[in-house]
């Protein structure tokens, strides 16, 4: 299922007018544009999924770190047993330096954490950086 954002899934004040799919229990996505707020919604419709896969396209540096997708993922998905996340994150970086350890905080906000570790099928973390992206992959 591929999802774009910008023209899927309107978004309403009100959450009590938001179907649930309780026989859904594997979803794997492509969700571009990035959307919190959509992501959300979708995954509160979806409440027992567990196994789920999303390859994602950011701007903002902050949600491709662990501890934003470990509060969204246990939160909106109890019952998660294994993950497949690729993020894609385009922006400025300022130099070498920073990119190496982003690179390793990034990674390490992952490998080290027993969330993921539980969840990660295969326990691959890879992290690939340039001047202006980021490719963060668990599987």
């Amino acid at each position: 299922m591929t999802l774009d954002s910008r023209d899927s899934l309107s978004i309403s004040k009100n959450d009590n007018n938001i179907s649930t799919f309780p026989h859904i229990t594997y979803l794997r996505f492509y969700f571009r544009p990035f959307n919190v707020s959509v992501l959300e919604r979708l995954l509160n419709s979806l409440p027992s999924i567990k196994r789920f896969s999303i390859d994602t396209l950011i701007y903002n540096s902050d949600h491709i770190r662990a501890p934003f997708w470990t509060l969204l993922l246990q939160k909106r998905l109890p019952l998660l047993e294994r993950i497949r996340l690729v993020v894609r994150g385009f922006y400025v970086l300022q130099s070498k330096n920073i990119i190496d350890e982003n690179q390793e905080n990034l990674l390490g906000g992952y490998r080290y954490d027993q969330y993921w570790l539980d969840r990660a099928y295969k326990k691959i973390f890879t992290c690939r950086t340039d001047a202006s992206s980021t490719v963060l992959q668990i599987r």
